[in-house]
């Protein structure tokens, strides 16, 4: 596996992990700096997406590690459609709103870091 492309997939696969852990035990907290606020139903729903999301990236991994290079597009469209998202939200909330900010940051940096490994040619050597 491309080590490049290992690292990204890792670090989705970390920020899967704490959009569960954040949409199920921090969930409060969470919707108290979003512009969303509290849904539990909702909430349950990202988190099982998550943890689907996971399943399906270890399983493609588990079977062919090459694949890796070829998830990255879906990922970035992932990362880019949240970090709109999160900007939206903050754009339309009257006050700060440090969750959406920092969801929109986490997502414009891994987006920005892709997108510059991939038009340098490094990831896809």
């Amino acid at each position: 596996m491309n080590l490049i492309a290992a690292i990204l997939i890792y670090l989705w696969i970390a920020g899967f992990v704490a959009s569960f852990v954040i949409q199920t035990v921090f969930r409060e907290w969470f919707a108290a700096n979003t512009h969303w606020g509290v849904n539990k139903g909702w909430q349950n729903e990202i988190a099982i997406w998550n943890m689907g999301i996971i399943a399906v990236i270890s399983g493609i991994l588990f079977v062919n590690s090459t694949y890796a290079v070829y998830m990255l597009p879906g990922l970035l469209i992932l990362s880019v459609s949240f970090a709109v998202n999160h900007f939206i939200a903050l754009k339309r909330s009257r006050s700060f709103k440090a969750g959406n900010f920092a969801g929109m940051l986490a997502n414009i940096l891994i987006s920005v870091t892709i997108i510059v490994l991939i038009t340098g040619n490094i990831i896809l050597k």
